[in-house]
């Protein structure tokens, strides 16, 4: 297995663009932390003040709310259909929240579990890690288990914040150890594999468009991205001068969200597009939208390749769009998709 050595070259091509208009999306937050989006709405862990936050990102005037609050230390938040899991580093629990529930009653799915952290979903199981000031490891639990019986996977972790899957594989981000490492969920020894090594400085969340791994970098004001399917990727880096310590990142779109650990939440387009892509991408539109069945690219000029991505980064359908012609999307399950093509152009859509 290859190790991945992040390399930071300074030259043009490979700096990933975060250059377009910075946006206070909140500001006077206390500590915002991992970060979640469903159905136009930023979701933000605020590890000081114990809150979590929900942003109307759907307009510029971000309205926002405190939703749950009296945490002590949330940090982890993950969405899996309509629930909300909240790690709950002080307090040692996780539990979830039915965003349907006008109450939002807080359900225990674990306590008394020693500083969790990050969390992930793959189909029935839990994962999460433990921020131990003895011994840092990676856990699983089977929600559909009514006795929660929690599984040991790893040990030895330095310091793990975020989680991410991809595939079978899951991704650890280790702060103190500066890397990114991963494991396969459906081994039955499961073996840490070091993935990115070097170059990181404090790699705290991660999030997946496509086979690019986007890494947030809490001791310096980058957002590093590695394509991790290539043997020798080229990998690159941003810098977000508008945050300081960037710790959340997660995308919507084209538009990256990074949460300042210490006071707010901004957001940038970083898709780096020629003047010719922007004016295509500007140009053409999805119908219908939401739909249910297929989409049709409106104003689409030429045939281009596309990747139709869901909201955990993983490319759930390729192919080539032609003019006047319907995309089908039968197979796909509902929620938010992200439509990318060849060029550069970006549109989003919702099936239902």
């Amino acid at each position: 297995m290859k190790i991945v050595s992040v390399l930071f070259l300074l030259l043009l091509g490979n700096i990933f663009s975060a250059s377009a208009q910075v946006v206070d999306v909140a500001t006077n937050l206390n500590r915002p932390q991992l970060m979640e989006i469903k159905d136009n709405f930023l979701y933000v862990a605020q590890s000081q003040s114990g809150v979590i936050s929900k942003i109307d990102i759907s307009n510029s005037a971000y309205a926002s709310t405190d939703i749950i609050t009296g945490l002590n230390n949330p940090v982890g938040l993950k969405i899996s259909g309509d629930e909300l899991y909240v790690t709950e580093l002080y307090a040692n629990r996780i539990f979830k929240v039915d965003l349907t529930d006008p109450n939002l009653n807080q359900i225990d799915i674990l306590t008394n579990i020693d500083r969790p952290s990050g969390i992930e979903i793959i189909g029935n199981e839990l994962f999460f890690t433990l921020a131990s000031n003895s011994n840092d490891r990676l856990m699983k639990v089977d929600l559909a288990d009514t006795n929660k019986i929690v599984i040991e996977l790893l040990d030895g972790l330095q310091d793990p914040v975020d989680i991410i899957a991809k595939g079978n594989d899951l991704y650890i981000s280790e702060f103190l150890g500066n890397k990114i490492s991963k494991i396969n969920t459906l081994s039955p020894s499961p073996t840490k594999v070091d993935v990115v090594t070097g170059g990181l400085n404090g790699p705290v969340a991660l999030h997946f468009i496509g086979n690019d791994l986007f890494v947030a970098n809490y001791n310096s004001n980058q957002v590093s991205k590695v394509n991790i399917s290539q043997s020798l990727p080229i990998s690159s880096t941003a810098n977000v001068q508008a945050v300081t310590s960037p710790y959340g990142l997660i995308f919507d779109g084209n538009e990256m969200y990074v949460s300042d650990f210490d006071t707010k939440v901004v957001t940038f387009n970083i898709f780096p597009v020629s003047t010719d892509s922007r004016i295509k991408m500007k140009s053409w539109s999805i119908f219908p939208n939401p739909t249910q069945s297929f989409i049709q690219i409106h104003n689409l000029e030429q045939p281009q390749y596309y990747s139709i991505i869901n909201m955990n980064g993983q490319v759930v359908q390729t192919g080539i769009a032609q003019p006047n012609e319907r995309i089908l999307i039968e197979n796909l399950v509902n929620g938010n998709y992200i439509i990318c093509m060849k060029n550069g152009s970006v549109g989003k859509f919702i099936k239902d």
